[in-house]
């Protein structure tokens, strides 16, 4: 029965939805959804392509952020060890107040990141330099190793 803090919805924030494609690189904003994102991804990074491809429902690749998938704070998330292997950069902001760091950086122990009271996750760079590596997830299911 405990009243929560004040909770803000940023979900339609024009900037954290933006999906910039530059020589070098994706800048992915926060609020961009999985499906929004899969198929320019997938067209340089084809095996994170297909784990999107597989994440959750159409509906929850509709609905579903890839910076909510990393805030929850995860390292073992959906998309974080594919990310965190292609070289992403997260980049967080507190009022005017911005810092960046490599994704791997921002998971401190499960379930705790490395972001103060107010920050949020504003957007994630992922650079081209390893497009075309290849990425598999293994995932433990019934006792058997299943490889995707």
């Amino acid at each position: 029965m405990q009243r929560p803090n004040p909770i803000v919805w940023i979900g339609r924030v024009k900037e954290l939805l933006d999906f910039k494609e530059t020589a070098d690189a994706f800048e992915i904003g926060s609020a961009v959804t999985y499906a929004n994102a899969a198929a320019s991804l997938a067209e340089h990074f084809p095996d994170v392509g297909e784990i999107l491809r597989r994440l959750g429902s159409v509906q929850i690749r509709n609905v579903a952020t890839i910076g909510g998938n990393i805030a929850n704070g995860s390292p073992i998330g959906d998309s974080a060890p594919a990310l965190i292997a292609a070289g992403a950069v997260l980049h967080l902001r507190q009022g005017q107040v911005t810092r960046s760091m490599p994704l791997e950086n921002f998971f401190r122990a499960y379930g705790q990141q490395d972001r103060m009271e107010g920050e949020f996750i504003e957007r994630i760079t992922v650079p081209k330099a390893l497009a075309g590596s290849s990425y598999y997830r293994a995932s433990l299911l019934s006792g058997s190793l299943r490889v995707i």
